[in-house]
């Protein structure tokens, strides 16, 4: 692969998941929870591993958040989970019973942003 075209495709990957953080920087900013101190400070973390493109640490803070029914985090957990590959090169695994759960933590920021638009 030439040095072009290895740059032009971080370039393309780069923009994919700036614009996926985009995206759910806009919607978290349209959801009302109220979430304890601890979970947002782990939220935080996650999030700061997310930009610093550490996107195994990234993936296993918003788990652990998502799999305590922090809304926020269970949709970006099933947004990495589902577009992985893709966007991160790589997939993050879940068994079908621990993403349903996280896709009912994720009901309520779901909710609350198709009623404000």
């Amino acid at each position: 692969m030439s040095s072009a075209h290895a740059a032009a495709q971080y370039r393309r990957r780069f923009a994919a998941w700036a614009a996926a953080l985009a995206l759910l920087h806009r919607f978290s900013a349209r959801a009302q929870t109220v979430e304890p101190p601890r979970a947002g400070a782990s939220f935080d973390r996650a999030m700061d591993d997310y930009v610093a493109q550490r996107f195994d640490a990234a993936f296993d803070g918003f788990a652990q958040l998502a799999d305590s029914g922090h809304c926020e985090a269970a949709r970006i957990a099933l947004l990495m989970r589902a577009h992985g590959a893709r966007l991160y090169g790589r997939s993050f695994r879940v068994d079908g019973a621990r993403r349903q759960r996280w896709v009912d933590a994720a009901a309520p920021a779901a909710a609350t942003a198709s009623l404000s638009q």
